[in-house]
This record gives C-alpha cells, sequence and structure tokens, in this order.
C-alpha cells in the first residue's frame, strides 16, 4: 500500500482524514502508531493524530487534519 494512515484509538482527527480518503478514492492502510511512528513524527516535528505517510508522494505526508494538508494530499494522489 502506497499510503498509511496512522491512528491512535478514539481519534475524531483520524476518523475524519479516513473518511476523506474514502470519499476521494484515495486507498490506504491503518495501522496503530507505534514508538517507530512517533520517532519519525518528532523528527518531522509533527504532532498530532493522524500522521499520514505516502510512499508514492513523501513531500506530501503530514501529521494532524489541516484541510489544506489533507486536500494538497488528496490532489497529488488522484493526479497520480
Amino acid at each position: 500500500m502506497n499510503v498509511i494512515v496512522y491512528t491512535k484509538p478514539r481519534c475524531s482527527q483520524c476518523v475524519d482524514v479516513k473518511k476523506q480518503f474514502e470519499n476521494a478514492g484515495i486507498e490506504y492502510e491503518e495501522a496503530p502508531i507505534d514508538e517507530r511512528v512517533l520517532t519519525l513524527a518528532r523528527i518531522k516535528g509533527w504532532n498530532a493524530a493522524p500522521i499520514v505517510v505516502s510512499h508514492t508522494h513523501p513531500e506530501y505526508s503530514f501529521s494532524g487534519a489541516a484541510a489544506h494538508r489533507v486536500e494538497d494530499f488528496i490532489t497529488k494522489h488522484q493526479e497520480g
């Protein structure tokens, strides 16, 4: 899978981002946030869930649910 959405339990932002991806036809794998992912997040300066990682377009990977980041990510993945 090219997109992984790392989530934590009872995270409304995680649910919102996954729903937006589903509505846009973006296929993703869901995985829990673990220590390895937290290390990556700290290196990137990310501090919010979900953590979204793209292997196809790593420059669009992000954390949190900021509308502009989610929209940019969806647009880039729909373009190919």
